[in-house]
């Protein structure tokens, strides 16, 4: 063969070469671009997703204006091994805002940002100017992934956004960003408003009646004539917050459905102690964005205390009774029903000491003994207003009161008895004796617990109460109010 011939072959072959190592390396760049594309888009996805569970959680601080990686493996919401940058280099972040309608809610866009890494784009055979496109192929394989129909949020949109404007993927709809929210570039991105965020705060509540009556004595040493007294008022009130939820439990009422200025409630009124029992525990769900839930602590409002039982300093001023010092969360800063106006009340009822004996653990005593004081006279409740604001921008006032009473009419049947703190000797009126005696000479228990909610009525400071009690066998109507003062 001519030496040009020669050549000539050589030079084909290593045309051949060239071409066939080129087509290689196209292939292995295209084969790294999809995989490094698929593996952009469910990083995306991934971190998506975590971010918007972290939005929706409760008690999670929002560190600066954005989430990173590093957040959310922290609250295990990514794994260890999630890697801090994309495989083009990148990083992923999450910025949260205030919704531009609701301030109370979050948004948040996550997206990526920063310069793609040259050596990895030679790697997949990108360059600078096709920036754009890479991320328009990872935005195209994640569109499938990425979190929708978030429960509670008012929309996601997904697509590429360009300094403070969004564009779905796949049309010309484009969109403003909230303030502080733009990317240098274009960027992958999907922007949720409140994820999951608005649901229901949950205030619970409890009116303590255990057997309807109250537990006076815990132990009593007759060596050396002393007593430990605990009296709890089995109609004290308590109500808390219980945190945020997504949804709303079925054992709780769901203020949501109340209608405007109607209220809703429960009473549970017994005549006589014993064996049932008149404890309400109330769980409320009023629908709120996350943001707005906030601590409850408010203090019960007691309208009428027994002036006898000494724990409580309780003094009569002539129209009703005052406490002149705090105890405890009592509040004392109250309107108070007029006593005066409680037909038949008696501040001067005793049970006697086989009748307490019959709730543990308080001890046996004799049957000639009498308690070491009356039963209380008692009526308190306990109020809160909230206003929240819902998805159509407009602000709802809900009021929540739970109250208890404890009210013992007629003169009873004179007794004389043995006070087992002194051992002396005195005429009691009794209420009630051992073996299940109550209600004795005309005398009558009324006890009651009773919880009321409304939604927007037109006085947001107080809810009024009507109770009916019993005395000489007849019914009579009470009327007070209990303050619901705002707690947020």
């Amino acid at each position: 063969m001519p030496l040009i011939a020669l050549i000539l072959f050589a030079f084909a072959v290593l045309i051949m070469d060239i071409r066939q190592e080129q087509l290689e390396t196209t292939q292995a760049q295209g084969t790294a671009l999809q995989q490094m594309t698929a593996q952009s888009a469910k990083e995306f996805s991934e971190f998506t997703k975590a971010a918007a569970a972290y939005i929706q959680s409760v008690g999670l601080p929002l560190p600066g204006t954005a989430l990173t990686v590093g957040n959310l493996q922290g609250a295990n919401l990514l794994p260890s091994s999630f890697p801090t940058q994309t495989p083009f280099g990148q990083i992923l972040v999450a910025d949260y805002v205030s919704d531009p309608n609701n301030p109370v809610a979050l948004d948040v866009v996550a997206h990526t940002t920063g310069v793609m890494n040259a050596a990895l784009l030679q790697k997949a055979g990108v360059s600078q100017g096709s920036l754009s496109t890479v991320q328009y192929d990872t935005a195209v394989v994640a569109q499938n992934q990425v979190p929708s129909n978030i429960s509670g949020s008012t929309g996601q949109f997904f697509g590429i956004e360009n300094g403070s404007t969004l564009t779905d993927l796949g049309s010309s709809n484009s969109m403003t960003m909230p303030g502080g929210i733009s990317t240098r570039q274009p960027e992958v991105a999907e922007y949720i408003l409140s994820p999951g965020q608005y649901g229901y705060w949950l205030i619970g509540a409890s009116i303590y009646g255990w057997a309807a009556i109250w537990e006076p004595v815990t132990g009593w040493n007759a060596g050396n004539n002393s007593a430990t007294l605990d009296f709890v008022s089995s109609i004290y009130p308590s109500m808390a917050s219980q945190g945020f939820s997504l949804t709303c439990p079925s054992v709780a009422t769901n203020l949501a459905n109340l209608t405007s200025g109607a209220p809703t409630g429960n009473n549970d009124t017994l005549y006589q102690s014993g064996g049932n029992n008149a404890s309400q525990s109330p769980l409320f769900c009023i629908p709120a964005y996350k943001g707005q839930v906030t601590p409850v602590n408010v203090p019960a409002q007691t309208q009428v205390l027994s002036s006898a039982v000494p724990m409580y300093n309780i003094t009569w001023n002539g129209q009703y009774y005052v406490n002149p010092v705090n105890i405890g969360s009592w509040n004392s800063n109250t309107t108070y029903v007029n006593a005066s106006n409680i037909v038949g009340l008696n501040n001067n009822l005793y049970a006697t000491g086989g009748f307490i004996g019959s709730f543990p653990p308080a001890p046996q005593y004799p049957t000639n003994e009498a308690s070491p004081m009356p039963m209380p006279n008692a009526i308190s409740g306990i109020g809160i207003s909230v206003a929240v604001k819902n998805p159509q921008n407009i602000t709802d006032t809900y009021q929540i009161e739970v109250d208890g009473g404890s009210l013992f009419t007629g003169a009873g049947c004179p007794e004389s008895l043995v006070n087992p703190w002194t051992q002396a000797g005195a005429l009691y009126n009794v209420w009630a004796t051992g073996g299940g005696n109550q209600n004795l000479c005309g005398s009558q228990e009324t006890f009651w617990t009773d919880w009321h909610a409304v939604k927007d009525s037109s006085n947001t400071s107080s809810i009024p109460v009507s109770q009916t009690y019993e005395y000489g066998g007849n019914s009579y109507p009470l009327g007070f109010s209990v303050a619901t003062p705002m707690v947020n």
